[in-house]
């Protein structure tokens, strides 16, 4: 019963959003728009994952969690949001999405604009081969103002590196 009751809440909420489009077509991409939530419902943003989850509908979850769209919404919680996220997922591509998110948290504190913090994260990502495609059409779509770097940005962490720390 419990996994009919969620299915049943991500179904209701499902039918109030539109249609996701794919950025990519070599990527997954959720069914459901879920970052179209209304962001006054804070709730719905930090439990759609878990609903998705006991609804067993992991395929579409883990499309969710690897979308940088939702990624982009739920940093405006700040880094550990999407991170919680990302550790629901065992996917490859959530892994290499969790390693790149872990090394620039320490930059990915609320900003103003709010939308800032999105791009902080893009222009990170930008170099990655996971995610260049994706970023370069985000960052193309984006209508906000914002910078996009020519050439690699020089102070990108070493591979090896797995989590910045400060303070």
């Amino acid at each position: 019963q419990l996994k009919a009751a969620n299915d049943a809440i991500v179904d209701s909420i499902a039918a109030t959003l539109p249609t996701a489009t794919a950025l990519d077509l070599d990527c997954p991409t959720p069914a459901v728009a879920w970052w179209e939530i209304n962001t006054d419902v804070s709730y719905l943003l930090g439990a759609i994952v878990y609903h998705l989850t006991e609804a067993l509908r992991l395929e579409e979850r883990d499309a969710l969690v690897t979308d940088l769209r939702w990624v982009s919404v739920r940093l405006m919680s700040g880094p550990s949001a999407p991170a919680a996220d990302l550790a629901k997922s065992y996917t490859p591509r959530a892994m290499s999405l969790s390693r790149g998110l872990s090394r620039a948290a320490h930059l990915l504190d609320p900003t103003d604009p709010p939308h800032a913090v999105k791009h902080i994260l893009l222009s990170r990502l930008r170099d990655d081969p996971s995610w260049h495609n994706i970023v370069a059409i985000m960052q193309e779509q984006s209508a906000e103002p914002h910078l996009v770097g020519q050439w690699q940005l020089p102070d990108l962490p070493d591979p090896a590196i797995r989590r910045t720390l400060t303070g």
